[in-house]
């Protein structure tokens, strides 16, 4: 899967597709991996059907053995496709930071 996700042929459309049924998957690691896979195609194409993937994962994100690697994706999906909005959050929490032990 990761091996599709990284080296696949060019087509993100059908990676995006078949990463997306395997985050349905029975198997808890292979719909973990899937998860994982959607932020590595986030980060070879810099594209995705963003809509779908983001309401996707945030559903996962309700299921506790797929809910971290969801969060990863995410992240990866924020930072692959809006790195300005990425580097902004990432300076805002860093001058938070500083505060709050008060």
């Amino acid at each position: 899967m990761v091996g599709t996700a990284l080296y696949g042929d060019g087509d993100w459309k059908e990676l995006q597709e078949l990463h997306l049924q395997l985050l349905k998957h029975d198997d808890r690691q292979v719909s973990a991996l899937a998860a994982t896979c959607l932020g590595h195609l986030a980060r070879v194409y810099c594209q995705l059907d963003e809509r779908r993937v983001v309401a996707a994962l945030h559903r996962a994100r309700s299921v506790p053995h797929i809910s971290g690697t969801a969060a990863n994706a995410l992240e990866d999906i924020e930072v692959f496709l809006h790195p300005r909005r990425a580097r902004w959050r990432g300076r805002v929490w860093k001058a938070i930071r500083r505060w709050t032990w008060i």
